[in-house]
Parts: C-alpha cells; sequence; structure tokens
C-alpha cells in the first residue's frame, strides 16, 4: 500500500497548490522506474541458476543462502534501514520535504526518490525470496504482513529488530546445518520448484 498511499498525499499536496492531477502520473513512472530496475537483478539470478546442471547441491549452497539471510538480518538494524523506513512511514512527510519544484520533471524525481526510499526499506527482505523460493506464497505472505507492520504500526520499528534477529539466528543454522534449507523452503522430500539456492 506504500505507492497508494504517497500517491494520494502527493495528489493532495499538488492539488492545493493548483496543479492538475496529471501531475501524479510521472511521480507513479517515477517510483515504477526504481522498483522495475531492482526487479532485473532477481531476474537475471533466477535465469541464471536456471540453467545450471540438476542434480545435488552443491557445497556451496548452504553456505550462500545462509549468508544471505544473515545479511538481510543484520540490514535491518542499520541507520539506512530506519532513515528509508521512516520515509515510507509518513508519506506526506516525506512529500512535503521533498517538494523539489512544481511540473512534470519534479514529479518524476519525487516518486523517483521515494521509490528509492522504499527500495532501501524492503531489498534485503525481499532477497530471502532467493533463499526459499521466487514464488513460495508463505514466505510472500509473511514477507508482506512484515512490511505492512513496520510501515504502519507504532511498533513497526521492534518487528524489524526481532525480524533481524530472526533472520540472523536462521542463517548461521542454515550456514552450519544445510539439511535445515529444503525445510525452510518448503521443499523437504521432494525436488525443488522455485528457490535458485534450492537446487
Amino acid at each position: 500500500n506504500g505507492i497508494v498511499d504517497v500517491q494520494l498525499s502527493h495528489r493532495m499536496v499538488t492539488r492545493k497548490r493548483g496543479e492538475s492531477w496529471t501531475s501524479t502520473i510521472p511521480f507513479v513512472g517515477g517510483y515504477l522506474v526504481v522498483w522495475t530496475a531492482a526487479g532485473l537483478l532477481p531476474f537475471a539470478a533466477v535465469v541464471a541458476f536456471a540453467k545450471l546442471p540438476s542434480g545435488p547441491a552443491g557445497p556451496w549452497i548452504a553456505p550462500l543462502a545462509g549468508a544471505v539471510l544473515m545479511l538481510a538480518g543484520l540490514y535491518q538494524f542499520t541507520p539506512l534501514k530506519t532513515i528509508c523506513l521512516r520515509a515510507c512511514r509518513t508519506p506526506i512527510g516525506f512529500i512535503l520535504s521533498h517538494d523539489f519544484r512544481t511540473g512534470v520533471p519534479g514529479a518524476f524525481r519525487a516518486g523517483f526518490v521515494h521509490g528509492a526510499f522504499c527500495l532501501g526499506c524492503c531489498w534485503a527482505l525481499m532477497t530471502i525470496l532467493l533463499v526459499v523460493g521466487v514464488m513460495n506464497l508463505v514466505w510472500m505472505i509473511a514477507l508482506t504482513a512484515v512490511f505492512f507492520l513496520e510501515k504502519n504500526w507504532r511498533g513497526g520499528v521492534v518487528v524489524s529488530r526481532i525480524v533481524g534477529i530472526g533472520l540472523l539466528i536462521t542463517g548461521l543454522a542454515v550456514a552450519l546445518r544445510p539439511d535445515i534449507l529444503p525445510a525452510l523452503s518448503g521443499t523437504a522430500g521432494s525436488m525443488p520448484a522455485a528457490g535458485p539456492m534450492n537446487m
């Protein structure tokens, strides 16, 4: 709901300035440019892993998966995460403090910057899908719930910290016990379906 909230906030501000509703279009466009570009990296990773020969997972898979999980956990405690989360939690505050200038260029730039803040808030947690499966519905629902609580609940920062601790512990466990990885992705006892690191 982040893009919807900030879009409505942007429209409210521009309407008070007497601007046309069409200024919101380049604002959304700037936001989508960031997320479209960001989506190319995981897509490339999925394509690359799909080309690997099928068979037993290499010895490097579990340590790499564990490292990804621990990196995502550590990022939850960084100042950058806090700054980005603050920008995403108060869309009206962002609009008022990032009102670069009127017109299409200003609207596009504002949308681009807000998209970058939201990406900075979410990218690390989204890398978890490269470990558990990019189409893993259970994990997608869980991450959506985390994003919602982080951005909308008063205790969102606490949620970030708890999730960070959980990921650090889980990542260490995966690195030390590779047999945990299939269970984590829901592929225990069967061949993995969508997780590039579960091959």
